[in-house]
Order: C-alpha cells, then sequence, then structure tokens
C-alpha cells in the first residue's frame, strides 16, 4: 500500500507501485520551446502559441465542414471566453490537445 502519491500519480498494477497519469505532452512542448528559444523566453511561449493554434484549427474545421466565412466571427467570439485567455497566459495540460475549444 502506498501510504503517498504525488500528484500526477495513480496507484499502480502492482501494490506499492505508482503510475504516472499526467499526460507527457505538455512537458515536452515546453521542453522543446526551451530548447530552441532558452529558457528565460521559451516555455511562455507554448500556452499563448497554442490557445493561437487552436482558433487557427477552429476556424479551418469550420471552413471544411461547410461553414461560411463568418465562421471567423465564432472564433472572434472563443477569444473573448474567459477560460481561453486565463488559459493562454499561464501554463494548463489541455491547450495542447485542444480541449478547451473542440
Amino acid at each position: 500500500m502506498c501510504l503517498f502519491i504525488p500528484l500526477g500519480y495513480a496507484p499502480g498494477p502492482r501494490p506499492g507501485t505508482i503510475a504516472p497519469v499526467y499526460p507527457v505532452g505538455p512537458p515536452l512542448h515546453f521542453a522543446a520551446a526551451a530548447w530552441f528559444l532558452g529558457w528565460d523566453f521559451g516555455p511562455f511561449v507554448v500556452s499563448p502559441l497554442a490557445a493561437v493554434v487552436s482558433l487557427l484549427l477552429l476556424y479551418l474545421v469550420a471552413r471544411e465542414i461547410g461553414l461560411s466565412r463568418a465562421s471567423g466571427f465564432s472564433c472572434a467570439v472563443t477569444v473573448e471566453r474567459a477560460d481561453l485567455a486565463a488559459g493562454s497566459v499561464e501554463a494548463m495540460s489541455f491547450e495542447a490537445r485542444g480541449e478547451r475549444i473542440l
């Protein structure tokens, strides 16, 4: 039996073990951005960039399913959502997966 299980872990398949449940994608995005832009700037670009890419993908999906150019208005309305705006300035795990929008 595990007496202490850190955040982001769950009890493992065997007694006394733990398994990670946190997605590995966001830390890899932060590391890649830091490799390109340095640790002082790189990790802070990931969340805003993911928000912009999510909005672009939302627009492209709307166009693909046959909506008019007014679908661009839906992107503008989505920008106003408080959770997207808050998530684009702080690191969270689900921006890179697009769960906030789609």
